[in-house]
């Protein structure tokens, strides 16, 4: 029976309760001041005091009374409106912006937009209900602003459009959008807090919420200025926008994040910011060198991001940056941005770098100077393995120096000699000098090559009785073709035969014409041996480099121990090479 009594008088309360609640948001209703669009704005701008306070209050649209503040789709209307200076400081609180009724011809319009208003004082809206849609296009705001979105507002939208905002500003939205446009941000007043740092604050505590900023600038006044988003929100959009100032973006729940063609002139605290979904859209180019993190040690809160390796002292701030970089990675890969991902792990791994410098500073052993230098060189060659190109350039720029060495000591491939080319000097010169044709000296030049063939030869016909006809086959075509050299030079040499007689016994013109085409043909020749001199010291560089000689280096002194130095460099640049391309195939 207890039981009983208790549940009814408890479901009494309950419906008593209700009843209240109701009964006095009815009476709230009745009671509230109601204003049109033009009637509120009249009162605002020719307010006496210095506070113009409302509270409490409906603002209807009015049919005849508002046709100032309803803008025609695609109007330019506003424009021509004169600009409205307000001198009173603005506080309004609990004050209903409701829409206008739409009729058939709704389409032909769609906004509710204060125009070409100047605020000279600080303005404070606190805990207003927005009804779809309410903007703000051409106005400027001298002092503070401020303002709370009640949480009845559903679905709304506030549109700040060729705005200047001329001190620090405080938006906070429930369940809506903030749209800022073609705005600027210039906190010239110095209106500064006592304590913390000078900001932009815009927070949302809807996961449907949108804030979205547009080409827009936002300028620095001071070093502690930047703009903080926090809370939950469904999309954020950023777009051909610059910030002087720093964006703070920790902590922050983010469901699609939209930054493209900002350009960030100060650092980016990304610092457990949850990107969502991959249907984010971040582009790396906007956020070169700009990311960090916040740091407890910093006693003003600015962004923390190393510059030089005694930054690193701070343990605490250097975890998260590379957990905030590991987080940004793996975004990219999962969107499957290759590019990006390979830029903000090249970041990443440069700060790595200055981070094993920290360590070797304060520890300085062997082990830490080769984790450091690795991880350098490791950059400087192959971009941490993300760059496989870049490896093959290294090593080809590797291969050229050495055939530049190989270039001047001799090897068993070099067929160009000092004694080969005076060998062909002192025949011109015999040339020169002799009624002989350069046929007849190159002949007795190639007399012992040509008289061995021809022993050769005589030999195998004195004994063709005695042995098979299957080596008489073979012998002749090998006779010829071993031949075949010396005596098609001759023929070409006696066709080409400019000199008759001796050069002394030349007159003048021919003596030029003779001179000529012969340094002629001896620049070919030194030309063509040096030609083929650089195509042997690169071979042998390639040789080296790729296999360490095949066991057989073809060269002796210097280049010999240049050629084993060359291996090694060799193998250590081509196994980095394999382990770069291997990881850039499994990606």
């Amino acid at each position: 029976m207890k039981r009983i009594n208790f549940s009814l008088t408890i479901f009494l309360l309950f419906i008593y309760t209700g009843i209240s609640q109701n009964y006095n948001s009815n009476q709230n209703t009745a009671t509230s001041k109601k204003l049109s669009y033009q009637e509120f704005l009249d009162e605002m701008v020719n307010s006496k005091d210095s506070i113009y306070q409302l509270n409490n209050a409906i603002v209807q649209y009015n049919p005849e009374k508002d046709k100032r503040f309803l803008i025609f789709r695609d109007s330019l209307e506003y424009s021509k409106l004169d600009t409205l200076v307000i001198n009173a400081k603005i506080e309004l609180k609990n004050v209903d912006f409701k829409d206008f009724e739409k009729g058939n011809n709704s389409s032909d319009f769609e906004y509710l937009i204060f125009s070409k208003l100047e605020f000279k004082k600080e303005v404070s809206l606190t805990e207003v209900t927005v009804r779809n849609f309410i903007g703000f296009f051409n106005s400027v705001f001298h002092e503070r602003f401020e303002l709370t979105i009640h949480d009845e507002s559903k679905d709304n939208q506030i549109y700040f459009f060729n705005s200047f905002f001329f001190s620090y500003t405080n938006f906070h939205t429930i369940d809506g959008r903030i749209l800022i446009v073609d705005s600027e941000f210039y906190p010239t007043n110095n209106n500064f807090p006592k304590y913390g740092r000078a900001a932009h604050l815009f927070s949302s505590m809807n996961d449907r919420s949108l804030i979205q900023f547009g080409n827009s600038n936002f300028c620095r006044a001071n070093n502690l200025d930047h703009i903080k988003i926090s809370g939950e929100l469904y999309s954020f959009r950023l777009y051909n926008n610059i910030f002087e100032t720093e964006l703070i973006m920790s902590e922050l729940s983010i469901e699609d994040l939209t930054m493209h063609n900002n350009e960030f002139q100060g650092l980016i605290d990304f610092t457990n910011l949850d990107f969502g979904s991959v249907k984010s859209e971040v582009f790396y180019e906007q956020l070169k060198n700009k990311v960090g993190v916040y740091s407890n040690e910093d006693f003003f809160g600015s962004i923390w991001r190393p510059q030089k390796y005694e930054s690193f002292q701070d343990e605490i701030a250097s975890e998260r940056l590379f957990s905030t970089f590991r987080r940004m990675t793996e975004y990219y890969k999962d969107r499957g941005n290759i590019k990006s991902y390979n830029s903000m792990f090249i970041e990443m791994k440069d700060l790595e770098t200055l981070q094993l410098q920290f360590y070797y500073e304060e520890d300085k052993n062997i082990s830490n100077w080769f984790s450091w230098k690795m991880n350098y060189f490791l950059g400087v060659f192959s971009n941490y393995g993300t760059s496989p190109i870049k490896a093959i350039i290294y090593a080809i720029k590797v291969i050229l120096i050495f055939s530049i060495f190989f270039f001047f000591f001799h090897n068993d491939w070099d067929t160009f000699t000092k004694e080969k080319l005076m060998t062909r000097i002192r025949l011109l010169t015999k040339y020169f000098r002799s009624k002989e044709g350069i046929a007849d000296l190159y002949q007795e030049q190639e007399k012992h090559k040509y008289k061995s063939y021809e022993d050769f030869k005589t030999s195998m016909n004195s004994g063709q009785h005695e042995i098979p006809k299957m080596f008489l086959w073979i012998s002749r075509p090998l006779y010829s073709i071993s031949t075949f050299r010396i005596k098609s030079t001759n023929n070409f040499l006696k066709k080409a035969e400019i000199l008759d007689g001796k050069w002394l016994e030349l007159k003048n013109p021919r003596k030029t014409i003779t001179a000529i085409s012969i340094g002629a043909l001896l620049f070919i020749y030194l030309v063509s041996s040096l030609i083929m001199k650089v195509l042997n010291a690169l071979m042998l560089s390639v040789n080296s480099f790729t296999t360490l000689g095949f066991g057989e280096i073809p060269t002796r002194g210097i280049g010999r121990y240049a050629a084993i130095i060359e291996g090694f460099i060799g193998w250590f640049l081509l196994t980095l090479f394999s382990v770069s391309l291997i990881t850039q195939l499994l990606q």
